[in-house]
């Protein structure tokens, strides 16, 4: 795997002292003034100061040898024993530092040894590596330490490149561990540990971040923000971009800390959970955040292939409503109360539009000390139509699902000061067309508002949230909820 294109230059003398048949070497010396290498498919120089490698019977002993690769991009020195007594054994030594690592990999291209496809590293490195084994030992896992100073990675699979990483790197053959100072990702500042027990196995982390959103996860891992400049001007003549390989070595599991999470306009405080990485397939489990007062709680399983998909079990206490209707243009100062209850949600595609037409969705919820802005639902009833006013709800209750664009309610049980109402309905989610109810109140006969008997009375609330509509319709043509 030697490129084509490397031309080496110098020169090298060789004094060797043989004895016996076959030849055997009794002593010998291979000695360089000084060589330069360059070409590859990326042309880096690699320019070797003087070098020497002493021979005995059974030893070898390269002593140190400085080299450097690029212009201005450091300096690395070599140094290497082999010794054999009932087998060879080697000793290889390697440190130094360089501002450009991307230099050296171009350089171990050209020799032969290839990151994988897609991938990229550049920025400063400190290096202080051996590695000890047969007589080529850098085929196996080296000892020592990294030091990572600003590096910037660029991985197939994503559409941004990893920026600022600093990290120290220790490297053993009883595992390997990274102390991760600072990383910027996902447009978040991470730090944490990763480490692994052999190079075979998966890598464990305990990883940070000050904040996060679901909108910057969609821009770095959505194959749909991939688009060149001509998918952007001729965007008929763009496909859609196929998934890149992941690496079979990317498995993990571990915790992540996030200080403020943002799914669209909604805020998640103080998020903790347990994540397990295969792949492209995210898990994340015994999840628990702050939301609006209350708290959320619950599981969450990623499939981001070609067509990710997402599904989330999730319970929620507390939940303050007024301040999830605050972060809600259209819902903003009509709510008050508190709400409890469980969720199940999926949903698949790419982008906004898509997930909100897959998703789907069924839970059940309790609340209690609600008040609606939107009308006052007794006097509204009593008059037949819709009166101004503020509804307060000490109990409510209610089961609910979602498809095709719609929040479908069963079961929605509102305890109010002068009798109970049963409805049945549903909310659009774009809240244009707003929310349509078929309500059933049934008033004790001591109550004169509404009803002076036990007969139920049937309306319907029709329009937005904000400013609703409300009929009185004859009890023969509704169901009873």
């Amino acid at each position: 795997n030697v490129a084509d294109q490397l031309e080496v230059r110098g020169s090298t003398s060789l004094n060797f002292t043989l004895s016996g048949w076959p030849p055997r070497i009794e002593r010998g010396e291979i000695a360089s003034a000084g060589a330069e290498a360059d070409g590859g498919s990326t042309p880096v120089q690699i320019h070797l100061e003087k070098a020497s490698a002493t021979f005995l019977p059974n030893s070898v002993t390269l002593q140190p040898v400085v080299f450097s690769v690029g212009a201005g991009s450091g300096a690395f020195r070599l140094q290497a024993s082999l010794s054999r007594k009932s087998q060879w054994h080697s000793l290889w030594k390697l440190d130094g530092s360089t501002p450009e690592v991307r230099s050296l990999f171009a350089a171990a291209d050209a020799l032969g040894f290839n990151l994988p496809p897609g991938w990229m590293l550049d920025g400063p490195v400190d290096c202080n590596l051996q590695w000890a084994g047969d007589i080529w030992p850098a085929l196996h896992q080296p000892s020592g330490t990294l030091t990572l100073a600003g590096l910037k990675i660029h991985a197939p699979f994503l559409n941004r490149d990893i920026t600022h990483v600093k990290a120290s790197v220790e490297l053993s053959p009883q595992g390997d561990k990274v102390q991760l100072t600072s990383a910027n990702a996902f447009a978040a500042d991470w730090h944490g540990t990763f480490q692994r027990s052999a190079p075979s196995a998966e890598w464990s982390f305990a990883l940070s971040a000050n904040q996060l959103s679901a909108s910057e996860m969609d821009r770095w891992l959505n194959p749909q923000h991939r688009e060149n400049l001509i998918d952007r001007i001729l965007p008929f003549l763009a496909s859609q971009p196929p998934p890149q390989p992941t690496p079979p070595w990317l498995r993990a599991h571990g915790t992540l800390s996030i200080g403020q999470f943002a799914l669209s306009s909604f805020q998640f405080h103080q998020l903790r959970t347990d994540a397990s990485v295969e792949g492209r397939h995210l898990k994340l489990s015994s999840a628990q955040a702050g939301f609006y007062g209350g708290t959320l709680s619950g599981s969450m399983a990623l499939n981001l292939t070609q067509q990710p998909s997402y599904d989330i079990v999730a319970q929620f206490r507390d939940v303050n409503l007024g301040l999830v209707a605050a972060h809600t243009f259209s819902l903003s100062d009509l709510f008050t109360g508190a709400a409890s209850g469980s969720l199940h949600l999926t949903a698949e595609g790419l982008g906004r539009d898509a997930l909100l037409r897959s998703l789907s969705c069924d839970g059940q919820a309790q609340a209690h000390s609600v008040s609606y802005n939107g009308m006052d639902l007794l006097e509204s009833m009593r008059a037949g139509e819709r009166r101004p006013g503020i509804t307060t709800v000490p109990r409510a209750s209610t089961e609910f699902s979602c498809a095709n664009g719609r929040v479908n309610f069963t079961r929605l049980q509102l305890l109010i000061p002068n009798g109970d109402v049963a409805a049945t309905g549903d909310l659009d989610f774009q809240q244009h067309t707003g929310i349509h109810f078929l309500l059933v109140t049934a008033v004790p006969t001591t109550t004169p508002v509404l009803e002076t008997s036990q007969r139920a009375a049937f309306y319907h609330l029709t329009g937005s949230l904000n400013a609703p509509d409300l009929v009185r319709v004859a009890a023969r043509t509704t169901a009873n909820p």
